[in-house]
């Protein structure tokens, strides 16, 4: 992918003339730890491509879509209060990181239906964050495989909370997950789903659901089963950004 494309092609669905490229746009994270640990990673991708945007990052670690829908701590209002303050011609690109949390809190409960929660509450935050800034480009930002093999924690953990340790379970969990971002993606002509489950096995989109992702690319902490190492964040964000350029159609 030729980032310079991506950003060109983003400059024109955000509705920026190409003379003003070297002022195109903020680039706000909201969500939960994922979004925490990707800022810095969006940030040294996009600067080494020879676009030093600026990034904000409001994400919370350890919160959820609920959380964010509900305003728990004021965190939407913050979000809002954020974009609403920029110039109004500022353009604006925002990437959402929620729902991961949902799902390990509510699966065991839940299970199938907890889809349906998030899906309502990023769509409730979708029309909110247009509401403070109508010019926004929304990206959602999703997950990816995990490696719950890893330790005996992480099998433990597994088991807890899908009732399973064996790929083929897991995996279909956060592929439909994925899914769930994909008919989000829909909603709105200016929200882009980067659904790319299957990145850190070397198959976006086509995820060996009968394998789990690659040890490597997981934290090196034994008891952290969700997150993933900074060759993994930085995996998946080139892979996100890939699928940014195909759904411009730049690819």
């Amino acid at each position: 992918m030729k980032l310079h494309l991506l950003v060109w092609g983003t400059t024109l669905l955000l509705g920026t003339s190409q003379a003003t490229l070297a002022a195109l746009p903020n680039w706000v994270l909201i969500g939960d730890s994922w979004g925490e640990a990707l800022g810095e990673v969006h940030r040294t991708a996009l600067a080494e491509h020879g676009y030093p945007l600026e990034v904000t990052n409001l994400s919370v670690g350890g919160t959820t879509a609920e959380q964010w829908a509900t305003d728990f701590w004021g965190m939407l209002s913050t979000a809002k209060a954020f974009l609403s303050d920029l110039p109004a011609d500022q353009r604006t690109v925002v990437y959402v990181s929620l729902g991961g949390n949902d799902l390990l809190g509510e699966w065991p409960s839940m299970g199938e239906e907890v889809y349906e929660r998030v899906a309502t509450d990023v769509t409730f935050i979708i029309e909110e964050l247009f509401v403070a800034k109508p010019n926004i480009l929304i990206l959602l930002g999703g997950y990816d495989l995990l490696n719950m093999d890893q330790s005996f924690f992480c099998r433990l953990f597994s088991n807890a909370i899908f009732g399973s340790v064996e790929p083929e379970v897991v995996n279909q969990i956060v592929f439909d997950g994925g899914a769930i971002m994909d008919e989000l993606g829909t909603i709105h002509p200016r929200v882009i789903s980067l659904n790319i489950v299957g990145a850190l096995q070397g198959r976006t989109g086509d995820p060996d659901l009968s394998s789990w992702s690659p040890r490597e690319y997981m934290s090196a902490n034994t008891l952290d089963c969700i997150h993933l190492s900074d060759s993994g964040y930085a995996k998946f964000t080139n892979a996100s950004l890939n699928l940014l350029a195909r759904r411009l159609g730049l690819d």
